[in-house]
């Protein structure tokens, strides 16, 4: 089973109230159900070279921001460039690029994409520099090395996984060896760690630890296994299912929970969105990714004996929101494929990758397009330079190449980082750039905030 990483860690709200639909959905809320919200929070994200000011609020934001405000309060939002960019376009609440006026009554995202004459301006690393390096102790016989992250303080954690419990070493930016945290996902987070066993535990949870490892929390999550993947506005998302082996039958619900948490690891929502039959039969079966407008998405393999009423050997997705209202039904999006991917978006949905099929699917959407042409299969990609560029990692093991390809937000091409044949690499949620030795894959080097 291979570990889930994740990007850059951007901002944290917390969700209000309870949805009202045919799935069942729990989540906190400070009103009685039925009740309007006694508050909503406003984020902002900025991408690029600019502000945003709203007058109501005194604010002048340049990269994240949360305003909490009264249900029914109206704001006006100015997009203001950098001398040398210019305002393309809002997404989230707004859309276009003429004036963003918004009515609150709800939790929004607002995200003010700004441009620069130079795309790739700030995006390439003016050089390496010395990387830290450290070396996990032999871990045993039918053990191995594999996966990577930082989290935003550039705490780093390497994955020894393989027969026995799997364990993340992590290590301080400076590299000495500070802890070991006992999980198969380790998800990041700006402060430190998300995560827990993808394996059938008989008491699955999810845990927070800081970015020592010290464990700070737990919370029961199930049924069991569990998958564990990022959220881009911060925290996590948890996807469980009693689809294993299929114990229910062919003809017997399967309930597959979606539980979204927040950074420090405050439960948001739980929603069901199982049905008749077993689909889940693989150890990668399951791939999710909560984006910038807070919707998380979820495919899943459909493995032998079909489910949900698809046949088959199909790939099937989903969009749920962060308070967990389904916002499609299940879709039908491409063949059965080993290993299916799902990259984020600069300003919210994703691409999902399955084998040859490759699609964009907007934030909530269930109409599938084009996706950029510069994110092959095999590849994870992680949004850096605080949420204006991409960086293009071949995933060890499956890819050929060696190099981490880094794209401007629209496309263009910007620099290659290039490394040893068959060394693995990593991104880290603070922009770590980090690398297994082709020769020994429990030695790790790691360039800190390289890609901050």
């Amino acid at each position: 089973m291979r570990a889930a990483v994740a990007g850059v860690v951007l901002a944290v709200a917390c969700g209000r109230g309870v949805p009202s639909n045919s799935d069942v959905a729990v989540g906190p809320s400070d009103s009685p159900p039925g009740a309007a919200p006694a508050s909503a929070i406003v984020r902002v994200l900025v991408r690029g070279p600019g502000s945003v000011r709203a007058a109501e609020l005194s604010l002048d934001c340049r990269q994240s921001c949360d305003a909490t405000v009264q249900p029914g309060s109206s704001l006006g939002l100015a997009a203001v460039p950098d001398p040398t960019a210019t305002f393309q376009a809002w997404h989230g609440a707004c859309s276009g690029a003429s004036a963003c006026d918004l009515a609150v009554t709800r939790d929004v995202v607002v995200i003010a994409e700004f441009r620069p004459e130079d795309p790739c301006a700030g995006i390439a690393p003016s050089e390496m520099g010395a990387p830290v390096t450290a070396a996990l102790p032999d871990p045993g016989e039918r053990r191995y090395c594999e996966g990577a992250t930082s989290d935003g303080q550039g705490n780093v954690g390497h994955l020894v996984d393989g027969m026995g419990v799997p364990v993340w070493q992590l290590y301080a930016p400076d590299g000495t060896a500070t802890a070991r945290i006992p999980a198969s996902y380790l998800v990041p987070e700006e402060t430190g760690f998300h995560g827990g066993y993808g394996s059938q535990s008989p008491d699955p949870t999810m845990n927070v630890w800081n970015g020592k490892g010290t464990l700070l929390a737990a919370h029961p999550v199930g049924p069991s296994p569990s998958w564990f993947f990022p959220a881009r506005t911060g925290g996590s998302v948890v996807v469980s299912t009693d689809s294993w082996n299929c114990p229910n039958g062919p003809r017997g619900h399967a309930t597959m929970n979606v539980w979204r948490f927040d950074e420090t690891g405050n439960l948001v929502s739980v929603v069901d969105i199982g049905g008749v039959g077993c689909p889940v039969g693989e150890s990668d079966g399951v791939v999710a990714l909560s984006d910038e407008l807070d919707n998380t998405f979820v495919a899943i393999l459909v493995d032998g004996g079909g489910g949900f009423g698809f046949p088959e050997h199909r790939v099937l997705a989903r969009w749920i929101s962060r308070e967990g209202a389904p916002l499609t039904p299940w879709m039908d999006v491409a063949p059965w494929a080993q290993l299916p991917q799902v990259a984020p978006i600069i300003g919210g949905g994703v691409v999902l990758r399955a084998g040859d099929s490759s699609a964009f699917f907007a934030s909530g959407s269930s109409t599938p397009s084009p996706p950029p042409d510069f994110i092959p299969k095999y590849h994870d990609v992680s949004i850096v330079r605080g949420g204006t560029a991409y960086a293009v990692v071949p995933r060890f093991g499956w890819a050929r190449d060696h190099a981490i390809e880094l794209y401007a937000s629209d496309g263009t091409h910007c620099a290659t980082l290039d490394f040893p044949e068959r060394t693995g690499l990593y991104i880290g949620a603070d922009g770590t750039v980090i690398a297994t030795d082709p020769h020994d894959l429990c030695k790790a080097s790691w360039w800190p905030h390289l890609l901050r």
